[in-house]
């Protein structure tokens, strides 16, 4: 699907019931699925009925006419895979970052030790990053209320010094970001 031709303020809301609705016609089917709007993982522990099942929802795609970019998608039933921009392996019981992703931030991170200034835009783009990493990195949130407390303070195009204390948390950021966290937590 490549427009939405019913108005700006109105296409998401459209495009997710269209996406609920396919998700609910693949749990009548049997198939246990989660969506979040275009991305679809469908979750088996037999990898034969896996592999089936995905056939089955790209022969329903594309009769339903959507264009499927088979190069982001993975057909091939796996025990980790990416999806979201996070990797999961139910396996092991955990979630992290992918390589690509602690890369990036890490280099967010380091740019900004080594400059020890910062400003609004900058702040913003930094907690971010955080908060997605957040979702994955045990304690993140608790190492991210430092940094949000000194980016209120900061103002739009105005560098200043980093406080010592975001330092510190930067510090403590780029060491845990190869963690991860329990997907099924108790």
């Amino acid at each position: 699907m490549t427009c939405l031709p019913f108005g700006l303020a109105r296409a998401p809301q459209v495009f997710a019931s269209l996406t609920n609705w396919v998700a609910s016609l693949l749990r009548e089917r049997g198939m246990r699925v989660v969506v979040y709007l275009d991305d679809f993982c469908l979750v088996n522990q037999d990898p034969s009925v896996l592999e089936d099942q995905g056939k089955q929802v790209v022969l329903l795609l594309k009769e339903l006419g959507w264009i499927i970019n088979f190069p982001k998608s993975s057909l091939c039933p796996s025990p980790a895979l990416q999806f979201l921009g996070i990797m999961w392996d139910p396996h092991q019981d955990l979630k992290w970052l992918p390589q690509n992703k602690q890369q990036v931030l890490g280099k967010v991170i380091l740019a900004l030790l080594h400059s020890k200034v910062w400003e609004l835009k900058t702040a913003r783009s930094l907690l971010g990053h955080l908060s997605f990493a957040s979702f994955v990195i045990p304690f993140g949130r608790l190492h991210s209320r430092r940094i949000q407390r000194k980016a209120i303070c900061l103002r739009p195009l105005q560098q200043v010094p980093i406080h010592s204390s975001v330092l510190s948390e930067l510090d403590w950021w780029l060491g845990s970001l190869g963690l991860g966290s329990s997907i099924f937590q108790i």
